[in-house]
Formats: structure tokens, C-alpha cells, sequence
């Protein structure tokens, strides 16, 4: 029991680590990348996330599987916490100026 603990603790902080590390920097520039792409833009982003994630590659070797994993999952919670943002931005009423 202790054993299957410590190794999923291993692999949250592993994963962690490197949403921390490609994960945010990733998101960012795909963010600028992608800020006059139009229509286009969901797909670009998402090939910018999985290109970059191959970067991984060189650290993980036989492991890059579930770094494509989780530069997808990523991916998908950043552009559900941007649809969510857009969406509070229209709801919102805009206040009266005096």
C-alpha cells in the first residue's frame, strides 16, 4: 500500500514539475502565437502544445507518452479556463461612469 503511494506521489510530482516547467511557458507562447490566428487558433494552439512537448523527449526517452498526455489534458483545462473567462466577461454589467 505504502509502495503504490510513494509511486503516485513520484509521478504527481513529476507531472507537476512539468506542467510547471513546458506546461505554463508553453501556454503562454501559444497564447501569443495564436492571439491573431482567427478561426485557425484552437488548432494552433494545440499543435504548439504538443510540439513543444516533444521537447521532453530528450529528458524522457521511452516516458514522452504520457508527457503528450498531460501536454494534452493541459491543454484542454486552458482552453475550458478561457472559454469560462470570456464568457464572465460578457456576463459582466458594465459600470456607469459619472
Amino acid at each position: 500500500m505504502l509502495q503504490h503511494f510513494s509511486l503516485a506521489s513520484h509521478i504527481l510530482l513529476i507531472f507537476l514539475f512539468g506542467n510547471f516547467v513546458f506546461g505554463i511557458p508553453t501556454s503562454l507562447i501559444a497564447d501569443w502565437v495564436t492571439a491573431r490566428a482567427g478561426k485557425f487558433r484552437v488548432l494552433l494552439a494545440l499543435f504548439i502544445h504538443i510540439a513543444f512537448d516533444f521537447i521532453s523527449y530528450l529528458f524522457l526517452h521511452d516516458y514522452v507518452i504520457f508527457a503528450v498526455i498531460s501536454s494534452i489534458v493541459f491543454f484542454v483545462v486552458d482552453e475550458i479556463l478561457r472559454k469560462r473567462g470570456k464568457s464572465e466577461q460578457q456576463t459582466e454589467i458594465p459600470a456607469v461612469q459619472i
